[in-house]
């Protein structure tokens, strides 16, 4: 019976020592991996040195006090001037001695003021392959007007601001263009057809001011996403599936590489078996935004949820994402073409949600303007006016 009972024993003191442990800390999942490196992200140096018009913005500055940073080189020792070298009666030997041995004495200049800003640009961009002394380099002075334009959003989100729109632009994803719009004829009709889910007898007026109530309440996006948005979209039915808050790291670069994976708050697109496996395989860096089993394919709906970022944020997002939706279902439609052909139609959308006003927006991709150029990518304007849905005067 002894034995039995220093079995038991020993049993109680190793479940007193486990618990009394300390906890190894839990390993990270790959998503949360990929979520970590995505919110760390930040724009590459040469976003800034490509784009054509730079605008003065928190994160400019960041870029330029880097680059200062990675300019200054450590303190010499100071050494005594000569009168001889700065007065230019010397020989190239001296020279070369004095530079080795650190260079005049410059202690007095510690806390002076730093050049104007644009001066900063100037030689930052100087020490950059790509620039050119016979360009002008854009102006980032701190102009009251530029300041009023920065996009302010929270830092769990993409760096998006003015110079993302201006990147958007230098690659042929355009915002409200003077091309012409595709025809939406057929769309507005659908849209002006009221949903049975929402007439009185099933959406009762306590159920909006309840509705009202949850636009009012929500603070962050991941409530609007959870307690809101799901009330606008309606029921799910089978012939697509619908994601939230994924990363498209599977898909080719739609500008130059500069940018972020794109992660859109909620995007629609086919299920997988919809479409073939080898024509997935195919167009994989086209239709397939990330590879994890049963994920969205073609992406063709884009839902951006405005918060602290405000209105334009989800706008410049609605409008990335769309151009990708719409590269996805022009692949698609022209696969085994030899020539591509553009119909100037839309068949990808995308809504922005913000203090409780829906704007829905049709994309289209147009032929590129000259041979090797990359195709047009369009966000047309005109689906605002029809779409919109007031959640006004929440007391």
């Amino acid at each position: 019976m002894a034995e039995p009972q220093a079995q038991k024993r020993q049993r109680t003191d190793e479940s007193f020592q486990s618990e009394n442990q300390p906890l190894t800390k839990k390993a990270k999942t790959t998503s949360e991996l990929k979520l970590g490196a995505w919110e760390s992200w930040v724009f590459p140096p040469e976003f800034y040195n490509r784009l054509s018009e730079v605008q003065f913005t928190h994160r400019v500055f960041d870029e330029l006090q880097r680059r200062n940073r990675s300019r200054r080189s450590h303190p010499s020792r100071p050494v005594e001037t000569s009168l001889s070298i700065l007065s230019g009666n010397c020989r190239h030997q001296d020279v070369a001695r004095f530079a080795r041995q650190g260079g005049p004495d410059l202690s007095d200049l510690r806390g002076y003021p730093y050049p104007p800003v644009e001066s900063q640009w100037t030689v930052a961009m100087a020490a950059t392959h790509s620039y050119n002394p016979s360009i002008e380099p854009p102006s980032l002075a701190l102009a009251s007007s530029q300041a009023n334009n920065v996009v302010q959003i929270p830092p769990e989100t993409t760096p998006i601001d003015v110079n993302f729109g201006t990147h958007l632009a230098d690659h042929s994803i355009h915002l409200y263009d003077t091309t012409p719009p595709p025809d939406l004829d057929e769309l507005k009709a659908a849209m002006t057809i009221p949903r049975p889910l929402l007439s009185l007898s099933n959406f009762s007026e306590s159920d909006f001011r309840a509705f009202l109530n949850s636009v009012r309440d929500a603070g962050t996006v991941d409530e609007l996403l959870v307690d809101v948005i799901p009330t606008l979209l309606g029921p799910k039915v089978f012939n697509y599936a619908t994601a939230q808050n994924e990363i498209f790291d599977n898909l080719r670069p739609l500008t130059d590489g500069s940018l972020a994976a794109a992660k859109p708050h909620l995007y629609d697109g086919a299920r997988p078996m919809m479409v073939y496996k080898s024509i997935r395989d195919y167009l994989g860096e086209i239709i397939v935004p990330w590879t994890a089993e049963g994920a969205p394919v073609v992406p063709n709906f884009f839902f951006e949820v405005g918060d602290r970022g405000g209105v334009d944020a989800a706008r410049l997002q609605a409008r990335y994402h769309g151009a990708l939706g719409a590269r996805a279902m022009h692949g698609l439609q022209n696969l085994w073409i030899e020539f591509p052909v553009y119909d100037g139609k839309a068949y990808t959308y995308s809504a922005t949600f913000y203090e409780g006003m829906i704007q829905i927006f049709a994309h289209h991709v147009t032929a590129p303007t000259k041979e090797g150029f990359l195709p047009q990518y369009h966000m047309s304007l005109e689906l605002p006016r029809y779409g919109k849905f007031v959640a006004s005067e929440v007391h």
